[in-house]
């Protein structure tokens, strides 16, 4: 009897060291996505649910329920600075109430989301829309925009590792807004339901938990599209350096179908003066651009905009933003001039750090998994 409750003592103790143990960081969560606000907050909303709504107080978990609402459709509207209008009826909050769907998902103006809502009036504002749903049902949607769920699931697989990983290191960025992250690229593009697949549901659900770590924690991870040829270091982009992000030869995009892998755009002289001057560079007309300094990987790091009335230099990640994504898609870019002319022919598109999209859909096809994708993008780093 003894040895019985011994083992069993073992056993408990064995269960309680493996609890404390646990990886919070692997434990399910949810995450607060902000749809409107700011300049985008909704004066009034139409949601969607066949099985009727559940209204709350506040936010759902541990606060006071008030109602039910049986119809399939109702209307919200803001009243007043921090009230509103449930299908014209005036309701008393203070400055937030969820609705839940009694089952299922819940539509936001005809488009479909997991979770709940939160509405909440901000000082000023119109009603900011929250979406509150779990951590990994978020992802379902985000891989499905972030990468074609047509792409290998191995490729997918890393886009979710990726996008989970940002979103626990970003957790709180909007909190000013009283949520996590916004719904747009800012952050990372959520569009709810529709943009999710069975394929983008399998590779979240095949890496649960998993994120790219640095000393056992999760990393900055950046992703984009192509890289022509190599990645960046993240000093020469943002001016901060990470000892995950550096940049790597990548022998693995496929030049006939990476998009930008190599391209050329050209501009007069004149359109590119119009071009600057809209963004507060005023120098005159355009005479040249010279490339000052380059990366180690070839990347325009800084160059001189020369004009007739002075000249305008420009550094990092802004030799490429200043120019303009519809002139220059990359750093990696020289300038030929032609009279009244300039031609800028260049690899890749995006910022070049961390993961290329491109890039792991090629190593997938080549067959490796998305442990090896990841860890070729992100120096050093460990998944799990």
């Amino acid at each position: 009897m003894k040895k019985k409750v011994s083992v069993i003592l073992a056993l408990i103790m064995s269960f309680m060291l493996l609890t404390v143990n646990a990886d919070s960081y692997n434990e399910y969560s949810e995450v607060k996505v902000g749809l409107y606000f700011g300049g985008s907050a909704k004066s009034t909303v139409t949601l969607g649910s066949p099985g009727g709504f559940n209204i709350h107080f506040g936010e759902a978990q541990g606060l006071g329920y008030n109602f039910s609402m049986l119809e399939d459709e109702i209307v919200i509207s803001k009243c007043d600075e921090k009230d509103f209008y449930i299908n014209g009826n005036y309701f008393i909050a203070p400055g937030e109430f969820a609705v839940i769907p009694a089952r299922g998902i819940i539509t936001v103006d005809g488009k479909e989301y997991r979770g709940f809502i939160l509405f909440k009036r901000l000082s000023g504002s119109d009603m900011t829309v929250i979406n509150v749903l779990g951590l990994e049902e978020y992802l379902y949607s985000v891989v499905g925009k972030e990468m074609y769920p047509s792409w290998p699931l191995e490729a997918l697989k890393a886009q979710a590792v990726c996008a989970r990983t940002y979103a626990k290191l970003n957790a709180g960025k909007h909190s000013a807004y009283g949520f996590d992250l916004c719904s747009n690229q800012d952050c990372q593009v959520y569009l709810g339901v529709s943009q999710e697949d069975k394929k983008t549901i399998t590779a979240v659900r095949e890496t649960t938990g998993e994120t790219v770590r640095v000393d056992g924690v999760p990393a900055e991870v950046f992703y984009f599209s192509s890289d022509g040829g190599s990645t960046e270091d993240s000093e020469n982009v943002w001016g901060r350096a990470f000892s995950h992000l550096k940049g790597v030869k990548d022998p693995y995009e496929n030049p006939d179908e990476a998009t930008k892998y190599t391209w050329s755009n050209t501009i007069s002289k004149s359109d590119l003066t119009k071009k600057l001057s809209l963004k507060g560079v005023k120098i005159g007309d355009i005479e040249s651009i010279d490339i000052t300094k380059t990366s180690r990987m070839g990347r325009v790091t800084e160059l001189v905009i020369n004009g007739t009335e002075g000249a305008y230099t420009a550094s990092l990640e802004k030799t490429r933003t200043l120019l303009g994504g519809d002139l220059v898609y990359s750093q990696h870019f020289t300038v030929t001039d032609d009279d009244d002319t300039l031609t800028f022919d260049g690899r890749g598109w995006g910022h070049a750090v961390g993961m290329s999209q491109w890039g792991a859909k090629a190593m997938a096809d080549k067959g490796f998994d998305y442990q090896d994708i990841l860890k070729f993008y992100f120096t050093g780093v460990e998944v799990y």
